[in-house]
């Protein structure tokens, strides 16, 4: 039977393997150049701009809001009052026991 020998020393780094790692190296190098560049072509708004849209944004949240708390208080009044009414008189309803 032949057994097969490993060598039990450290395994050494090919010339495959450093170009491989160099290559990712350059890559991410120009990923983040690539990067830097394009960032600069940006045009950023001036703050008063900022401000003035940050404000429109929380205006219409607010309005949103309100607008849905007076759906949701209309809906409990018309649909669900009338129907925990019914629903009592029937001997049912909510936090009742039987």
């Amino acid at each position: 039977m032949n057994a097969k020998t490993s060598d039990a020393g450290p395994k050494k780094k090919d010339k495959a393997d450093f170009t491989e790692s160099n290559s990712s190296i350059r890559s991410l190098h120009k990923f983040l150049l690539d990067t830097l560049i394009e960032l600069r072509k940006i045009t950023w708004p001036s703050r008063q701009q900022v401000i003035r849209e940050t404000g429109s944004v929380i205006v219409l949240v607010t309005l949103i809001t309100v607008a849905v708390l007076g759906f949701d208080y209309a809906l409990a009044k018309v649909v669900f009052e009338p129907l925990d009414r019914f629903a009592r008189q029937m001997g049912g309803g909510i936090g009742s026991h039987h």
